[in-house]
């Protein structure tokens, strides 16, 4: 939770990040693609706190039963990685410092990503990363006062009078209007390895208990 409580870090987000994420959203004009009927590679991007990549769960989960046959690959900050084995309907997943967004970047663009859904309300990061994937299709929210949503192909609004699980399935509405969902963990068989940032992990099989 360092990097979450860096007052230069947020204050790097917000007096640089604002014309970054403004720069970087130039690049999607270059790299504009068509959107696949069936997407074959679908990252998750969640730069928050825990309680936000739990809440996030409602998304994933509810994609998962929309799209069966997807690759579904989840990137994180270090803050995270120790719940990222509790996310189900995951092939894939790797945690990065976010002062280490360079290789965060690298590691996306070497993906080949259909769709790309950023979970960032208010901060930059996540739509500079989101600019600079490579992905044919971003999705992220328009927060009001960020100045951050300029790069996404579709920019959902995030409200502040809905729970936050609808604000993620509003994300996923935009190209799937019927999508429902809750949040939704994992209950592990055993204590999970400790978390290496920076390392590929490829997701077990749900174990319920």
């Amino acid at each position: 939770m360092q990097e979450r409580a860096n007052t230069l870090l947020r204050l790097c987000d917000r007096y640089l990040g604002i014309p970054l994420a403004t720069f970087t959203a130039l690049f999607r004009i270059f790299e504009g693609k068509e959107q696949k009927k069936e997407p074959k590679r679908v990252a998750f991007l969640c730069l928050g706190a825990i309680g936000d990549l739990l809440l996030f769960t409602t998304l994933i989960t509810a994609l998962r039963k929309k799209l069966p046959n997807a690759h579904f690959l989840l990137v994180s900050s270090c803050a995270n990685a120790g719940t990222l084995p509790l996310i189900p309907s995951l092939d894939e997943y790797r945690s990065f410092s976010v002062k280490a967004f360079p290789k965060m970047i690298a590691y996306l663009r070497s993906q080949t990503i259909d769709i790309l859904f950023d979970s960032s309300q208010w901060t930059r990061l996540g739509a500079i990363v989101s600019n600079c994937s490579g992905a044919a299709i971003t999705v992220g929210f328009a927060t009001q006062g960020q100045w951050r949503s300029a790069g996404y192909t579709y920019a959902v609004s995030h409200s502040s009078t809905v729970h936050e699980c609808e604000n993620f399935l509003n994300l996923g509405r935009i190209l799937y209007p019927d999508l429902n969902g809750k949040p939704t963990i994992l209950i592990p068989s055993a204590k999970p390895a400790n978390p290496v940032c920076e390392t590929v992990c490829l997701a077990k099989k749900p174990v319920f208990l």
